[in-house]
């Protein structure tokens, strides 16, 4: 049997919670979610539901919300120095 996270799960639960997950079903499936990211180094869920991620090289934060290619989509935020991480909005 495959366990089987949703993108949401996944990054809202704890590691408890994901090792008992993982432990029960024995294998994770893991799916490729967003393509076309530049140096990517976190990411982070807003309140409103939105999955923001950082590019280091780019100096730039994308919504990648939607997933697919995301090399041209329009940056949340730009003209960053080498963002590492994102505040919680």
């Amino acid at each position: 049997m495959v366990g089987q996270l949703s993108k949401q799960s996944f990054f809202t639960q704890n590691n408890s919670q994901l090792e008992n997950t993982v432990k029960k079903h024995k294998t994770v499936k893991v799916e490729l979610f967003a393509t076309g990211l530049n140096n990517p180094t976190h990411m982070e869920w807003t309140l409103d539901g939105r999955l923001l991620v950082s590019e280091h090289t780019a100096g730039q934060v994308k919504d990648i919300t939607q997933g697919g290619d995301m090399r041209n989509v329009k940056p949340f935020a730009s003209g960053l120095q080498g963002p590492t991480s994102i505040l919680p909005l």
